[in-house]
């Protein structure tokens, strides 16, 4: 690896930031690490989601949330997803503003019948984050969704909701 120490940081802040949302392995229902995401974020961080149509569109995503809150949000849909697994694609540093841009496939597989693999969805989640000065840290996140992909998300958990009456 090259780059600076400060750019090292970043990217690794941005890239453990990510997969930090990924639920525990063989917790049922699925749960995230409270304390892998903590370690990532500052005690004010707040996440927002884009495209602004979407999140107009998706009162879920509306508004700024606390890592508490994001955490709560976690906590209604992961119950009804038999798994989730995360994939850092690339990850776009930018050392001057302490930002970086990260491209990430989110593999989630909501309950349901018949294989697991016709139901994963491949979601692309591309994350902006705003990092402390020093880069070990979130402050700000953006998350933005495939819109395309939450919708099939929610199709597929609504037909496993609805056949457990």
């Amino acid at each position: 690896m090259s780059g600076s120490s400060l750019y090292q940081t970043l990217l690794r802040t941005a890239h453990d930031f990510v997969l930090s949302t990924e639920p525990l392995p063989d917790t049922s229902p699925l749960s995230p690490s409270k304390d892998r995401i903590l370690a990532h974020r500052t005690p004010d961080m707040l996440t927002t989601w884009g495209h602004k149509h979407f999140v107009a569109q998706t009162p879920p995503l509306q508004g700024a949330k606390t890592t508490d809150e994001f955490l709560s949000h976690m906590s209604m849909m992961l119950p009804s997803l038999e798994n989730v697994r995360i994939q850092v694609v690339s990850v776009i540093v930018d050392e001057v503003q302490k930002k970086a841009a990260v491209v990430s496939m989110f593999y989630m597989t909501p309950k349901g019948e018949g294989d697991s693999e016709s139901r994963t969805v491949e979601n692309e989640v591309l994350w902006q984050l705003q990092m402390t000065e020093d880069g070990g840290k979130v402050e700000r996140a953006v998350e933005y969704v495939d819109p395309v992909a939450s919708k099939r998300i929610g199709e597929l958990i609504g037909e496993w909701k609805k056949s457990q009456g």
